[in-house]
Parts: C-alpha cells; sequence; structure tokens
C-alpha cells in the first residue's frame, strides 16, 4: 500500500504544481488584456475629443491689447457747435495672432490628417451639407 500512497501523493503534487502555474497564467493573461482595455479606452477619448473638435469647432481670439483711438468729422471745428449731430469713431488696432494659438490650429490639423476615417467623415458632413443648402 505504500507503493500507492507514494504514487497518489506525487500525483497530487504534480496536479498541484499545475493549477498553480495555470492560476499565474490566467492572472498574467488577465493582467495583460486590463492594460489593453485601458489603452484602448485612452485611445478613444482622444479620438472622441478628436471628432468633436472637428464637428463643433469652436474658434479661440486672444489680444493682448486694444487700442481704441476716437476720431470725429469736425475735429477742427467749433466744439460748441454741432454737438449733438456729431458720431465719434473708433479705430481698433488689432494686435497680431500669437504663435501659440497657431501651433495649437497646426497641431490639431495634423492629428486630424492621422486619421483617414475622421476625414471621410468631415467629407462626407460637409457634401450632405452643401447639398442641403
Amino acid at each position: 500500500m505504500s507503493a500507492n500512497l507514494a504514487l497518489k501523493t506525487l500525483v497530487q503534487e504534480r496536479l498541484t504544481a499545475a493549477a498553480e502555474e495555470i492560476f499565474a497564467l490566467f492572472e498574467t493573461t488577465i493582467a495583460e488584456f486590463e492594460e489593453e482595455l485601458r489603452r484602448s479606452k485612452e485611445e478613444n477619448q482622444k479620438k472622441q475629443e478628436l471628432l468633436e473638435a472637428v464637428l463643433n469647432p469652436s474658434v479661440v481670439l486672444v489680444r493682448e491689447s486694444v487700442q481704441i483711438q476716437p476720431t470725429s468729422p469736425g475735429a477742427g471745428l467749433n466744439p460748441g457747435l454741432n454737438q449733438d449731430l456729431e458720431t465719434p469713431q473708433t479705430q481698433i488696432k488689432e494686435e497680431p495672432e500669437e504663435p501659440r494659438v497657431k501651433q495649437e490650429e497646426e497641431q490639431r490639423s495634423a492629428e486630424i490628417r492621422k486619421w483617414p476615417m475622421v476625414n471621410q467623415c468631415i467629407g462626407h458632413s460637409v457634401n450632405h451639407l452643401q447639398r442641403a443648402h
């Protein structure tokens, strides 16, 4: 009987070792799948943000300073005459756009060009809108 007991113990040890190895591989596989899922979600979020930026564009104008210089049509005339008739006009001097804004626009355009499916959707939407009008 001791031979049977030794064989039974040996088989049990081998089965336990095999089961532990299978569980370790299973845990590793699950961890890899979870990491892949996380990366996919991040990539989908970025694509969603790009798509929203394309479908709902927003223009942000940044002005560092605005100078208003009033001018009046009768600047050399007597100030007491026709004061009610004068309408002041203003001239607005706009500063050039900051390089940061241009860089952001170029970066968005480059990112959009990377995704051919987005370009196809945009082209389809523009064609559809043109046909509608």
